[in-house]
């Protein structure tokens, strides 16, 4: 087994969509999104690779323009402060320093494009991945609100890098 992760190209951004969206009832458009951002440099997503298959992803979105931030400055202003988000991987990959390693190569990129502070996102009714993100050093409170409707809250926090 070969676990590795990567910027995710045109062909590997095709490759975990076709993967996410035979897995899930996923709105196409999320997709479609997803592309667009990248094609526009707004986000950069990474694929995890086991060989040549994808079986996890996640993605940096620098702009407040990307769908996911939907305009909030706090979390991603296009020039210091960048989000991650859809962090995801395969249920047999899970628990292995996989995501952990992927998060790190995130940092990495961020930092050189000269982004000092990135944000994360984390449901309130989730307690699981809250503990691993701040295990990874987002411990800064940003803001707590209610995504499209939803009546739990999504808390953010943040990390200098």
């Amino acid at each position: 087994m070969h676990i590795h992760a990567r910027p995710a190209s045109a062909t590997d951004l095709d490759a975990i969509w076709a993967h996410d969206l035979a897995q899930h009832d996923w709105p196409t458009e999320w997709r479609d999104g997803s592309i667009r951002e990248n094609e526009s440099g707004m986000a950069q997503t990474f694929v995890i690779f086991n060989g040549e298959d994808p079986i996890g992803c996640g993605t940096l979105c620098f702009s407040p323009e990307c769908d996911d931030i939907g305009g909030r400055m706090q979390l991603a202003d296009g020039k210091t402060v960048a989000q991650i988000v859809g962090l995801r991987i395969d249920k047999p990959y899970r628990g292995k320093g996989h995501v952990s390693a992927l998060v790190k190569q995130m940092e990495d990129y961020a930092r050189e494009k000269g982004y000092t502070k990135l944000t994360i996102g984390v449901e309130v009714k989730d307690t699981t991945p809250l503990t691993i993100y701040q295990h990874w050093g987002y411990t800064q409170f940003v803001l707590g609100c209610h995504e499209d409707g939803d009546p739990q809250a999504t808390l953010y926090f943040a990390k200098t890098l």
